[in-house]
């Protein structure tokens, strides 16, 4: 008689493997959809700062080269230079990596303080597959500073 029920209770537990795993199927697919979006947003966020430690870097090695004004005949800072040297690091940066396609970088603001430049850098990228939960997209903002090697006489605006 105890055979017969470990047999019958052996019956009803066929096929709880399948709901088991019809349940977790769509919890992995889920669990797959966020790791690969947040591995773009981990990529944008590691890209916009080294694009801002390379343009403050660029920025402050154009302060370091001082131009010389027939004017006043005083060393002052190339303040213009050195914000399209640090335009120049992103947009080249971008250009020269295959892997950053459909992510886009700007220079938000680069501000001067005697020797010492600070660049802010805002990077976006779409989401993959994340649209469906209402993630259209990622923003990021990187913030790096640099100083020139030199001392700095005088500023130009």
């Amino acid at each position: 008689m105890k055979r017969l029920e470990a047999v019958v209770y052996k019956k009803q537990e066929q096929g709880q493997s399948a709901v088991f795993f019809a349940l977790l199927v769509p919890f992995f697919v889920v669990a797959m959809i966020f790791a690969v979006d947040f591995g773009r947003f981990l990529v944008l966020q590691n890209q916009a700062q080294i694009f801002a430690d390379g343009a403050a870097s660029a920025a402050a090695g154009a302060l370091d080269i001082r131009k010389f004004t027939t004017m006043n005949r005083s060393n002052v800072l190339n303040q213009p230079w050195a914000t399209d040297r640090a335009q120049s690091v992103i947009s080249d940066g971008v250009m020269l990596d295959d892997t950053l396609a459909g992510y886009t970088f700007s220079l938000s603001s680069i501000v001067f303080t005697g020797n010492e430049v600070t660049v802010r850098v805002t990077g976006s990228c779409p989401t993959l597959w994340s649209k469906p939960f209402g993630i259209n997209g990622y923003v990021t903002t990187a913030v790096s500073s640099a100083r020139a090697a030199t001392g700095i006489s005088k500023e130009i605006n």
